[in-house]
Formats: C-alpha cells, sequence, structure tokens
C-alpha cells in the first residue's frame, strides 16, 4: 500500500510541472497581463507602504494598507495553484480575498471598525454583505449584484467543502476500481477537469490584480498623486480591453460557452 501511495505521489508531482508549463503556453498574453497589472500594483502597494511614516496617524489607512498588502500574497498563492490546478484550494483563496476586499471598503465607510479592528477586536464580517460593497465599488446594477451573490455562494461551498464543490470541480472518475495510479491521482482531486474549464479559471486568476487596482484608486484616492492615479486608469483601460479580446477569441475557439 506505501509503495502504491509513493507511486501516485510521484505521478502527480511530475505532473504539476506540465500543467504549469501547459498553462503558460496556452494563456501567454493572459499571464502577461497578469505579471503586468501584479507589478504595477507592487509598486503602489510599496509606495502607500512607505507613506504610512510620513501620515498622520489615521485608522482607516492603515487598516487598509495592512489588509491590501497582504493580498499581495494572496494573488500570488492564487496563482500558484491555478497553475498547478489545484483548482479546489485556489477557489478556498478566492473567497477571502474578495472578503477581504469587502472588508476594505466597509473599513473606508466605518471609521471606528477600522480601529477596533486595528485594536484587535472583532469584527462582525457575518453581518457585512462584504460581496455586496465588492459590486457597489464598481456600481454593479442589480443583475450584476445578484452574479456577486451567486459567486460568493459558489466559492463559499469550496471553503465548507459541500458536495457541490466537490462536483463542479472533479468532473469525472475512473471506472475501473483496480487501485492504481491514475485512479489514486483522480480520486484525491489531483487530476481536475477538462481543459475546457481550465480558461474560465485562468481568467478568474488573471483579473484579480485588476480588481485591486481599481480598489486602490477608491481606497486611497486622496493618498495617490494624479500621476500614479493616471498611469493605474490608464493599464486597467488597455487591461481590460485586451481581456475582453482575449475572451471573445476562446468563446469562438470554444474554449467557453459564450
Amino acid at each position: 500500500m506505501s509503495k502504491t501511495r509513493h507511486s501516485a505521489i510521484s505521478v502527480f508531482k511530475s505532473s504539476e510541472k506540465e500543467n504549469i508549463t501547459e498553462t503558460l503556453k496556452l494563456y501567454k498574453k493572459e499571464m502577461n497581463v497578469y505579471r503586468s497589472s501584479f507589478n504595477l500594483l507592487s509598486k503602489n502597494i510599496d509606495f502607500l507602504f512607505e507613506q504610512t511614516a510620513r501620515i498622520p496617524l489615521d485608522f482607516v489607512y492603515i487598516a487598509n494598507i495592512m489588509a491590501v498588502y497582504r493580498l499581495l500574497g494572496t494573488m500570488q498563492s492564487i496563482k500558484d495553484l491555478t497553475l498547478k490546478r489545484y483548482y479546489f484550494e485556489s477557489n478556498i483563496l478566492r473567497r477571502n480575498f474578495y472578503e477581504t476586499l469587502g472588508l476594505c471598503i466597509h473599513f473606508r465607510k466605518n471609521p471606528e471598525d477600522a480601529m477596533n479592528w486595528l485594536f484587535g477586536k472583532r469584527v462582525d464580517i457575518a453581518s457585512i454583505k462584504l460581496f455586496k460593497m465588492v459590486g457597489e465599488l464598481y456600481n454593479a446594477d442589480e443583475s450584476e449584484s445578484k452574479e456577486f451573490y451567486a459567486t460568493y455562494g459558489l466559492l463559499s461551498n469550496f471553503t465548507h467543502s459541500n458536495a457541490q464543490a466537490y462536483s463542479a470541480i472533479v468532473t469525472d472518475f475512473v471506472e475501473d476500481s483496480a487501485l492504481n495510479d491514475e485512479t489514486v491521482n483522480r480520486a484525491m482531486g489531483f487530476r481536475v477537469p477538462t481543459s475546457r474549464c481550465d480558461y474560465n479559471y485562468v481568467l478568474g486568476m488573471v483579473i484579480q490584480p485588476c480588481i485591486l487596482l481599481h480598489a486602490l484608486l477608491y481606497l486611497f484616492e486622496k493618498s495617490l498623486p494624479e500621476d500614479r492615479k493616471s498611469k493605474i486608469v490608464e493599464f486597467l483601460d488597455r487591461a481590460f480591453y485586451t481581456l475582453a479580446r482575449l475572451e471573445s477569441s476562446a468563446v469562438a475557439d470554444g474554449k467557453i460557452d459564450p
């Protein structure tokens, strides 16, 4: 049994490199958008972080820069998991990403909660409609707001390991009941979806730095110089235009449904 387990894990580890190489090759332009947006994002967050030593104590600013700075690591983790096709685990972090971003928006609207949070007091996240706040950031209409709620429900399934989440990820099992490398690999959820699913996960990962760049303009409106704001706006216009074209191409190629 131990020999079979070792063999299965060896197969899994070797497939990780193949997954990364294949994803980078298939989605080269999307990954370029991710790298560019992440670099621009990290430069601006570093700038804002340096500003903390020069500004009067502002609880909202400090709370938000702490949360936003941590989101850089969250996004990199989501990227790494997505490239290796750990889709289940990456979705757990995606919910955390949106919840933390919603919390930042909540802090801007409720400075007292930012102060309480910094001093270790519990902020009742369950009573805050965090995804609605992220939707408001984009001036979402009623139908778009419903999509945000639906997304939150889906991501919650992954966080709580509900059966719906497993069935969404593990799309087909090997019917042969023999305990071999392939059976163990699939049954453990390592070899996941068809390539048709991959684009949605990659796109969901690619847009996150863009979403956070957009949020920076809102959260730190008074702290970012005009030249930095204009560079972010210019980049976002280009990035979303590029991603829209790539998405249209993916639909035409049958990678995703229209």
